[in-house]
């Protein structure tokens, strides 16, 4: 009996040596007759899952291979450095809730005959859930022996054909409730001279299906029908072995797909899906985004151009970047109701292109930082709204353009050194925030119809102007210069302070309980006078007449007013003072009685006349006034004026001072004064340098006083010595 079992144990062991001897000669092994899936290759569900390992270390399969029903298939090598190399002329077919394992292998997908021809795909009925689970270590090469014609070449003038290998790329599909795990796949398609027939390597779900992968090279990934996609390279990757560089992504009909620390060429959600990338730091060149679809760039994901969205779709980067190296290129484009959002210290350096009711919004530090041209530009209704943000300009401005009855807000942000333009109707509202000029100047423009509100903010401007029915309401805010023109409309209020107020061309402006340093008002072609300017400040309507320009101040601080005119303007300003005078072309200005701080600035043809009060007080030699004296005046241009005194001793004159024109200023000097009463007369030469000057004439006694004079006297001792006769005979008698 020992002997027969000793016998039995030799021939056992033999015949299992025997049949891995045969395994490993075998070149060659029919999908029909595998071990390993037992009955799966007639459809039938295996009772049992089954798994089986340590394959031959290379393997050739003819003909597709089917897994069913609960079978569980491992191809799998031994190690990384020892893997199972399978090629497959055909394709694999996992159904039911059949799994099948790939691990440390190298699978050849051979023989295909159109794109796609050799894939990978896992289907399921009602309440399975078929399984693909890969790695480590799994390469899937898509490979044909088949060629084709990519050209031809001449020698000697005969036409050679030029083949190449062709590739007709490979898929691996998941539909229904099927499930892919993928860690550590490459998965590529051989090629030579970069020539390929069909399409890339692909990787797509549909119908609820799941896609789980970490370290994966792949060149497409899709999604479909509410699939659900997870993309991971794996923490502590190395930038030379990131997945995905170059990938191009695709997610449609309310997918999700979750993508961490990856690298693509191009992503597509469409039609409600939602896409969240996070610290994916090497991004690629096209991000696009329709049918109400949201993709969310967070934690430091670099993304380069450019950002496309439209129908109702939603992009939004928090802290990240969305940047370009090229000047002037265009980073986002917005269309039909899209909203791009900047948040939580984003950056955004290149152009944004909002259109078709579409939104652009910043908030929570969100920033627009220059590097070569960028900024926003709304059109078609389109909104930007900027909140608690900052866009900084240097070394070139950021632009901020709006049209066609776009809207944007600043609210309790920053900006330093931007152009601003608003544009055919649309509404602007700008809400405790800074707009400072630094770097590239801060310019704004306002035009056709726009209608800007400040409330409670610092507007620090080189240039800000309200031309062609444009409109601006300002409140409790601060301005540095606010140039209104054309028809446009200002109302500045409730404390507000304006550096510089500059007014022209039928503008319309209020100004209540604020205050103007400086009152700028310019005119062409325009013929009328003005008085009463002095002291400029409080309640008054400003109307030149002949002008379009009115200007209406309540309870306003005005500090200097300037004009400025052109063309052949004819404008006489009387009984004010003025801090500057600018005129051009072939104006003439006439100042009377009124006064310039600086010189006057004449160009062209311009004149300047400037007539000066002067006030005579005649007084006699006692210093009382002299009614009816007769005061003249010599050396004055013209017909020698002569005025008569009044009650108290007072002639007004408007003299002429000065004349100015482009070549240089001409004062007029001096002129003599005299006065004349009683026969007698005295004069005096005054420098004419300043308005309302007033000069005294003490006149001398008239020479009939020479005569009375000593009788008067003789008169008064006479009658002296006659009291004091009397008076002391007076005394005598009494005492006698």
């Amino acid at each position: 009996m020992k002997i027969k079992a000793i016998i039995l144990l030799l021939l056992a062991v033999s015949l299992i040596f025997a049949a891995d001897c045969t395994f490993l000669m075998v070149p060659a092994v029919s999908s029909a007759s595998l071990p390993l899936v037992s009955g799966s290759a007639l459809g039938q569900p295996a009772p049992d899952p089954v798994a089986i390992v340590n394959f031959p270390s290379n393997i050739t399969i003819k003909g597709n291979m089917n897994i069913t029903g609960n079978s569980v298939v491992d191809l799998a090598g031994v190690s990384s450095s020892n893997p199972l190399s399978v090629s497959l002329y055909g394709s694999i077919f996992i159904n039911d809730n059949a799994t099948l394992v790939l691990k440390y292998a190298t699978l050849y997908l051979m023989g295909a005959t159109k794109p796609y021809g050799c894939n990978i795909t896992l289907s399921s009925s009602q309440n399975s859930h078929p399984r693909l689970d890969i790695g480590p270590a799994v390469t899937i090469i898509a490979y044909t022996t088949g060629t084709f014609n990519i050209g031809s070449i001449t020698v000697h003038g005969h036409k050679i054909p030029v083949t190449a290998t062709a590739s007709y790329g490979a898929a691996i599909f998941a539909y229904g409730n099927g499930e892919i795990n993928a860690n550590g796949l490459t998965f590529y398609r051989a090629m030579l001279y970069n020539f390929s027939l069909g399409g890339p390597t692909l990787i797509e779900c549909r119908g609820e299906s799941s896609v789980n992968l970490t370290s994966v090279q792949v060149d497409s990934v899709l999604g479909f029908d509410a699939a659900r996609v997870t993309i991971y390279t794996g923490s502590g990757t190395t930038k030379s072995g990131k997945v995905f560089n170059g990938v191009v992504l695709g997610f449609y009909n309310a997918s999700t797909a979750n993508l961490y620390d990856v690298s693509f060429q191009s992503i597509v959600a469409s039609d409600e899906t939602q896409m969240f990338l996070d610290a994916c730091t090497e991004t690629g060149n096209i991000t696009t985004a329709t049918g109400r679809s949201r993709v969310y760039f967070t934690d430091k994901t670099i993304l380069y151009p450019s950002v496309n969205a439209m129908g109702d779709s939603y992009v939004s980067l928090s802290s990240s970047t969305l940047t370009t190296t090229h000047y002037g290129t265009t980073v986002v484009s917005l269309h039909q109701n899209a909203t791009f959002a900047i948040v939580q210290g984003s950056t955004v350096t290149g152009w944004v292109l909002a259109f078709d009711n579409s939104r652009v919004v910043l908030n929570d530090s969100g920033k627009l930082s220059a590097q070569g041209s960028i900024g926003i530009v709304s059109r078609d209704s389109s909104s930007v709204s900027i909140f608690n943000s900052s866009l900084n300009s240097f070394p070139t401005p950021v632009i901020i353009n709006t049209f066609d009855g776009s809207r944007l807000s600043i609210v309790n942000s920053t900006t330093s050194g931007c152009s601003f333009g608003f544009f055919n109707d649309t509404a602007v509202y700008i809400s405790g925030s800074r707009l400072e000029s630094e770097g590239t100047g801060l310019r704004i423009v306002s035009q056709d119809n726009a209608n800007v509100t400040v409330v409670g903010s610092l507007i620090n401007a080189d240039y800000m102007g309200m031309s062609d029915n444009a409109s601006l309401s300002m409140k409790s805010s601060t301005a540095w210069m606010i140039s209104c023109l054309n028809s446009s409309q200002v109302s500045i209020g409730n404390g507000s302070l304006v550096s510089e107020l500059s007014v022209r061309d039928s503008a319309k402006v209020e100004v209540y309980n604020s205050t103007v340093s400086e009152l700028s008002l310019t005119e062409s072609n325009v013929n009328g006078s003005v008085s009463g300017l002095t002291s400029f400040v409080k309640n008054s309507t400003l109307a030149l007449s002949g002008s379009t320009i009115r200007i209406s101040l309540l309870n306003t601080k005005v500090n200097g007013l300037s004009f400025s005119f052109s063309g052949l303007s004819n404008v006489t300003i009387s009984n004010s003072t003025l801090s500057n005078l600018s005129l051009q072309d072939s104006s003439v200005v006439t100042l009377n009685n009124a006064s310039v701080s600086a010189s006057p600035y004449v160009l062209g043809n311009s004149k300047v006349f400037e007539y000066s009060s002067l006030r005579v007080h005649c007084v006699d030699y006692f210093g009382n006034p002299l009614n009816n004296s007769v005061v003249t005046i010599s050396g004055f241009p013209g017909v020698t004026p002569r005025e008569i005194t009044d009650k108290n001793g007072l002639a007004s004159f408007v003299i002429f001072s000065e004349f100015d024109n482009a070549t240089a200023n001409f004062p007029f000097g001096t002129v003599t004064v005299k006065g004349v009463f009683g026969g007698v007369s005295t004069s005096q030469d005054v420098t004419v340098a300043s308005i309302n000057k007033e000069v005294t004439l003490s006149l001398p006694l008239p020479s009939w006083w020479s005569y009375i004079l000593p009788l008067v006297i003789l008169v008064v001792i006479v009658a002296l010595l006659t009291v004091m006769y009397y008076a002391i005979k007076g005394i005598r008698r009494k005492r006698e």
